[in-house]
């Protein structure tokens, strides 16, 4: 294959979201196939998530508004595309309470 005659060239921010990617991708492999991770690099891989990735922890608005808050509530699902009966498995819930 011939070289790139213009290569690309990605920022910081950039290389990090593929970064992350790549991990999420593995995590994922470990989960849905038969990718066998070791403890250790499951756990160095959640370090490095939480360095990357916004904890979706519980989290609390206060404060005066001028108009009526919304309340919504969303429902991620992963879906296995190498699975048959399109199964899928739940990821994470995200409500907010007001």
């Amino acid at each position: 294959m011939a070289a790139r005659i213009h290569k690309i060239r990605h920022d910081d921010e950039t290389r990090a979201k593929i970064q992350t990617s790549q991990l999420i991708n593995r995590l994922t492999d470990h989960a849905l196939s038969d990718l066998k991770l070791e403890p250790t690099q499951i756990r160095a891989i959640e370090i490095l998530l939480k360095k990357t990735l916004p904890d979706l922890t519980n989290v609390e608005l206060s404060g005066q508004t001028e108009h009526d808050v919304t309340v919504t509530q969303y429902h991620r699902v992963i879906v296995d595309p190498r699975n048959p009966n399109g199964e899928s498995v739940p990821a994470v819930v995200v409500a907010v309470e007001v």
